[in-house]
This record gives structure tokens, sequence and C-alpha cells, in this order.
């Protein structure tokens, strides 16, 4: 986990708020990057696909995302269904 370098208080806490529950498996700056990304979007272009956003699961299981052969580290993200490209 990496929550000081992501002011880990502020990503426990959004993170939180967005899953009414902190996952046991939070990957921690890739996951609240991508949480944070969302809560700001989603009110302006109504996602019409969220497929495992804000869950559990690795966000490389997330719609949209895509993740270097180990699983890692996040590469793409392309959500052109959604209204972004």
């Amino acid at each position: 986990m990496c929550f000081s370098e992501c002011n880990g208080t502020s990503a426990l806490l959004m993170f939180s708020l967005a899953n009414n529950a902190v996952p046991k498996n939070f990957s921690g700056c890739f996951s609240f990057g991508l949480v944070a990304f969302y809560l700001s979007t989603t009110a302006e272009s109504d996602w019409k696909i969220s497929n495992r956003w804000k869950t559990e699961q690795s966000e490389c299981k997330w719609y949209g995302i895509t993740c270097d052969d180990d699983g890692i580290t996040v590469t793409e993200i392309s959500l052109p269904r959604n209204r972004m490209r």
C-alpha cells in the first residue's frame, strides 16, 4: 500500500465513502486515483458502463482499464462508451 504517498487518510476516507466499506485488498494509489476520477466524472458524463468500478476486484479488471502483463500497473484508460477517450 502507498497510503503515505497518496495522502493515506484522504485516500482511505474517499474510498470508504465511495464504496460504503474499506475493501480488504485495497491496492492504494491506483485504486484511489481511479475512484477519484470516477467520482469526479460520473455526474457530468453519466457513465453507461461502470462494470467492477469501486469494487474489491483489482482495478485491472475494471471496465476500460488495461494493465501491464503482471497485472499490477495501469497502462491505459479507455472509456469511449462513457463518452471519454
